[in-house]
Parts: C-alpha cells; sequence; structure tokens
C-alpha cells in the first residue's frame, strides 16, 4: 500500500536568483505565479545569467518530502518524451517515487517548465510554462494505484487544465473515504482567484486542505486568517495555514492550535517549496499517530529544511527530523 500519492503537474524547475527589475520586464508580481507562453519562456532562458535545474511541481515535491521521510509514494501527471521529461523519470525512479503513467510520445507540447525567481529577500516568484501539463486529464490517472493510497493529494495548480476539476471530481467520487484520505492545496493565489467555484468545491469535499496565508486569504476574501481557521475548525476540517517565519495554524477534529517554526529558520535562502515540505512533514504526521501539536512541529521542521538552500527537494533523508517527536 503507498503512503502518498500526488497528483499534479510534472515540471522541470528553472532555477535563478534575480534582482526585481527582472520581475518588473516580465511583468511579474512578486510571490506570486503567473502563465507565460513559449516565447516568453525562451526569452526567460535567453536573459538570466545562471540557471539551476531541478525537477518539481507541488505534488512531485510533497512526494519527495514524504519519501525522504520513509514513506512509499507515487505521482501521477503528464510527461513528455523529451529531454526535461526523462530527467524527471530518472529522478523519480532514483530516489523511489512510483509513476504508474509512462511518458506521453504523440506530442509536439513540451514538458513543463516552470522559472522559479528568487528575489534577494528570498522570496519565490514563478513564471509557468505548462506545455503538456495543461492537458492534465483523468485519463492520467491510475485508480489501482490511488485506491491502493492512504492519502491522495490534489494539486490546485493543475486546475490551469481544463479537464482537471473533472478528474478530481472523478477521484472524489471513486475514493474509499474510509480508506483514502484526500488533500487538497491550492498552491498559490492565482489559483484562487483564477478558479474559484472549483476551489471552493475542492476545500468543502477533501478531508484536509492546506494554505499558506496568502492563499487562505484569497479563498475566504475579506476575512481574518483568525476567523478562517475558526470557519475550517468549526466544519471538522483537518489542515494547516502555513505563516512562513511566523510558523503556522493547525487543525483537526474541532481543535486548532499555532506551532512555532524552529529558531534555525532565520535567514532564509530561498522559500521555494518551503510550502511543500511543510505539507510532507505535516500529513505524515496525520498518517503515522502523531497529536496535532506534533504533525505541525514536524512539518515546520521540514518547511525550515526547505529554506536553507535553492531548490524546492529536500538533500538526502529528512528521518532525523522525526526525532523527539
Amino acid at each position: 500500500m503507498y503512503d502518498f500519492t500526488g497528483i499534479g503537474n510534472a515540471c522541470l524547475d528553472l532555477v535563478a536568483s534575480v534582482d526585481e527589475s527582472v520581475l518588473d520586464k516580465f511583468s511579474l508580481q512578486k510571490s506570486r505565479q503567473f502563465v507565460i507562453d513559449e516565447d516568453t519562456k525562451e526569452t526567460l532562458i535567453k536573459q538570466l545569467p545562471s540557471i539551476a535545474y531541478n525537477i518539481g511541481g507541488a505534488a512531485s515535491n510533497v512526494c519527495h518530502v514524504m519519501t525522504a521521510l520513509g514513506c512509499k509514494t507515487a505521482f501521477m501527471g503528464r510527461l513528455a518524451n523529451d529531454n526535461a521529461g526523462q530527467i524527471i523519470l530518472e529522478t523519480m525512479e532514483k530516489i523511489g517515487i512510483d509513476y504508474p503513467m509512462g511518458a506521453i510520445t504523440d506530442t509536439d507540447l513540451e514538458t513543463a517548465q516552470i522559472f522559479c525567481l528568487t528575489t534577494p529577500d528570498a522570496e519565490r516568484t514563478f513564471g509557468s510554462y505548462y506545455g503538456i501539463s495543461a492537458e492534465i486529464s483523468f485519463d492520467d490517472m491510475d485508480m489501482p494505484t490511488i485506491n491502493d493510497s492512504k492519502i491522495v493529494y490534489l494539486d490546485g495548480y493543475s486546475l490551469y487544465s481544463p479537464h482537471a476539476y473533472d478528474a478530481f471530481d472523478k477521484i472524489l467520487n471513486s475514493i474509499d473515504k474510509d480508506k483514502t484520505i484526500s488533500v487538497f492545496h491550492p498552491g498559490d493565489v492565482s489559483v484562487a482567484l483564477n478558479f474559484p467555484e472549483h476551489t471552493q468545491n475542492l476545500i468543502d469535499r477533501c478531508d484536509v486542505v492546506i494554505f499558506n496565508a496568502n492563499e487562505a486569504r484569497a479563498c475566504f476574501p475579506n476575512t481574518s486568517l483568525e476567523d478562517i481557521t475558526k470557519h475550517l475548525k468549526d466544519k471538522n476540517k483537518t489542515g494547516a495555514i502555513t505563516l512562513g517565519s511566523d510558523g503556522a495554524y493547525v487543525f483537526k477534529d474541532g481543535e486548532l492550535m499555532k506551532v512555532d517554526t524552529p529558531q534555525n529558520a532565520a535567514n532564509p535562502i530561498d522559500t521555494c517549496g518551503a510550502g511543500d515540505h511543510f505539507s510532507g512533514g505535516f500529513l505524515y504526521g496525520l498518517i503515522n499517530g502523531f497529536d496535532l501539536k506534533n504533525a505541525g512541529i514536524l512539518g515546520c521542521r521540514c518547511g525550515a529544511d526547505a529554506i536553507k538552500r535553492y531548490g524546492a527537494r529536500p538533500v538526502g533523508s529528512l528521518k532525523h527530523y522525526l526525532e523527539g517527536l
């Protein structure tokens, strides 16, 4: 049985340190995601002085974190049979993430490429070229794997595909809710703003919801974070709202508390992937019998690990963060 199956965009991350003038030049608002076309993608590749290539995508990142904590994981998305797709496949195999669906050969579209642009204040901004991921659908799902998973994670970034919500709807209608926990993470403010109805439906239907503070405010406009957490707690939702350096609100079974970020989380280098690291740690705690506080602490420990380096993936094992919990 799988501990975790992530469903989302399979991406090659192009990581670069930039000053804010680069964001201004390409009309990118800091800390947000913006969908870019192929011409803009090629222009960015030519103009950025130094790019590091990593595999990414929120659901895939959480898979990697869960694997680094010792879980058995699987991932589903859409990969083209191109260089980026092969890099992602080889990396997942090396890490130990199962990918039940193969690369797609009969397409002219490229594997998704995401520019992860980090400014000197360590904030990340995304320029997203979705390529083949923009067509993710139920046909890309392997239901036997999903039904054999303790957690199925639905990545909000996938909603940029016109077929993704239908896929999520069919998955939620098909899973055994006594065996499989459903998780929804909007992923970015732009998802909540561009797909408000789908976002709200998934928040209502999934067992667990995870946001950062800005995503939560976008999903519940004109509402304070305290009122948002109270609303979710009163609906008996399980989940978290991450607060960056201030830790996170976590809630489950009508219980609500705040957990703090570890002291070693000061002076971040890059916040890209911090939320995905938190999600992996928090979800690990939920399926391994941790109480709410310790699940939140593990999430914050993993989130603090992410900001020590560039890129959205852990380096090596994260099992040492389980000590004392």
